[in-house]
């Protein structure tokens, strides 16, 4: 996803390269340090007070990893307005799941998302 030259891990995929650090901030998550994925979602979890954490953690996830294979596999341009756009699609399409009296409360939440 970025031109930094660095092994793409997951680590560096989904949180150290720029890109997955412009989504997160975007979504105003803050991750940990740590370089073992279970205990950087576990730790994040704990300060990343969102009642919806790890839905929200997955599908920003899969966006990104969306976008990436658009890249590799199409040329495609990884955005991160073209990533908005794609996580508040997928937020809106996982509402038919959500119970009616939190439905007012992550739409408020993803109409915040710049």
């Amino acid at each position: 996803m970025c031109n930094a030259g660095s092994e793409e891990d997951i680590i560096h995929l989904f949180f150290d390269c720029p890109f997955a650090r412009s989504c997160w901030q975007a979504l105003q998550i803050q991750w940990t340090a740590d370089n073992e994925l279970c205990s950087k979602l576990i730790n994040s979890r704990t300060i990343n007070a969102h009642m919806l954490f790890m839905d929200i953690f997955l599908i920003a996830s899969w966006e990104i990893w969306k976008l990436r294979n658009d890249k590799i596999f199409n040329q495609g341009i990884p955005t991160r307005t073209r990533w908005i756009f794609n996580i508040k699609k997928q937020v809106h399409l996982q509402l038919l799941r959500v119970k009616e009296t939190l439905y007012p409360q992550i739409v408020q939440w993803i109409d915040t998302i710049l």
